[in-house]
């Protein structure tokens, strides 16, 4: 990333303290909060439990954003988050 600063256009960013206090929160604090989650969750579950249930998380976002901005996924979205909900299911029931 450092090696593309001096191709970075600064000048189109309006800078306000609205626009530092999201950056600052999308990446410090929720960083900082997902990272003690993880951490918190490592120490009360196996990590191989709890690595393979991350797999989740792209199909929740997924999800949510359908529901929440009309951003409905292609089929072949959907035959992805279906194969990776079969493969939970399969390895959970195990």
């Amino acid at each position: 990333m450092a090696l593309l600063l001096p191709f970075a256009d600064f000048a189109a960013i309006r800078w306000s303290p609205a626009f530092v206090l999201g950056m600052v929160y999308s990446g410090v604090f929720s960083s900082a909060v997902g990272w003690l989650a993880w951490l918190w969750l490592l120490r009360r579950l196996p990590a191989s439990t709890l690595s393979f249930n991350a797999l989740v998380i792209p199909v929740l976002a997924v999800a949510m954003a359908a529901c929440s901005l009309g951003e409905w996924p292609r089929p072949d979205e959907l035959l992805g988050m279906l194969l990776i909900g079969a493969g939970i299911v399969l390895i959970a029931r195990r």
